[in-house]
């Protein structure tokens, strides 16, 4: 009988051939993407179901974030501020979303004060612009996955090393942490088949790496690429690759359904990436503090490799 470390190299093995990843190159089919017109300064992007897109926006003065339909010709429908610290944010399941915060070492603002640490929270919004809850946390939080089963998870660093923390959403209670040996800039969580995974990338040889929640074991999925997104109810990765040349990055899409490849054409000035549940494609494009949005399909996703 294969043990669950066995099966799961298996298994895993079998899902590296699925991988999606923005590579540099100039070859491709030069799909036009529907565009949105995004808010100034943007910073990451989440979809959340059934039909709206957020996207943080902000500087380190000021930060909001912005309400759009998914629709092709959505304007933004609304916008309302968050904390200056916010340093990502994610949809959750019930219609509401989470902002991490990252707030740093401040000196004392008056004689006789402590040195105030850093620390940083999770707080839940609802699309009225009202906090819902905030759980404090002893470290930075640098980026947030999406929840799975009501866990989501925080990206941290501690004594200099990167530590991923599990937050059960129903009663707001800190799991169990996961230490990775690089520190990521990006963090996903994935299911595929009745595992969950950690998605993360080693930003200093662009390898990216799936970590079992709970036995800890990890994959190299040969993927070469930054900020890499699962594609949920499908074995799929996408991630970005850049590059000191060329003008465009290529999307590479590889099923284990039908083991063909299909490349898509994109702008090169790509800062995060988005994928939903019908398996749509979303890129945040960011040239100099404007910014817009890329939908692609998944029908068109397949076209490409026709």
């Amino acid at each position: 009988m294969l043990s669950i470390v066995t099966a799961a190299r298996l298994f895993l093995g079998c899902i590296s051939l699925a991988l999606l990843a923005l590579t540099a190159c100039g070859y491709g089919h030069r799909i036009a993407a529907h565009v949105l017109e995004g808010p100034m300064d943007a910073i990451a992007v989440t979809h959340l179901n059934p039909d709206k897109l957020l996207v943080l926006a902000g500087d380190e003065d000021a930060k909001g974030v912005s309400v759009f339909h998914d629709s092709i010709h959505s304007q933004e429908v609304l916008r309302f501020g968050v904390s200056r610290y916010a340093s990502d944010i994610q949809a959750g399941n019930h219609g509401s979303f989470f902002v991490s915060l990252a707030i740093p070492r401040a000196a004392p603002r008056y004689k006789g004060a402590k040195e105030q640490l850093p620390s940083g929270a999770i707080q839940e919004w609802n699309l009225s612009g009202q906090l819902l809850s905030t759980v404090l946390f002893p470290a930075p939080v640098e980026a947030i996955s999406k929840p799975i089963g009501g866990v989501l998870y925080a990206l941290m660093t501690r004594a200099g090393q990167s530590v991923v923390v599990g937050l059960r959403l129903a009663d707001a209670k800190v799991l169990a942490s996961v230490a990775l040996p690089y520190h990521p800039t990006s963090l996903d969580q994935c299911r595929l088949a009745v595992q969950v995974y950690l998605l993360t990338a080693d930003p200093a040889t662009q390898h990216v790496y799936l970590t079992n929640v709970r036995s800890d074991f990890t994959l190299d999925t040969s993927m070469i690429a930054e900020q890499p997104r699962c594609f949920a109810h499908s074995s799929a990765i996408a991630g970005i690759v850049a590059r000191a040349f060329g003008s465009h990055v290529s999307l590479l899409r590889l099923s284990l359904t039908d083991q063909r490849a299909s490349t898509i054409v994109a702008p090169s000035d790509i800062v995060g990436l988005e994928t939903a549940e019908d398996g749509r494609l979303f890129l945040l494009r960011r040239f100099g503090s404007s910014s817009n949005i890329q939908i692609w399909t998944n029908s068109e996703l397949a076209a490409a490799g026709e």
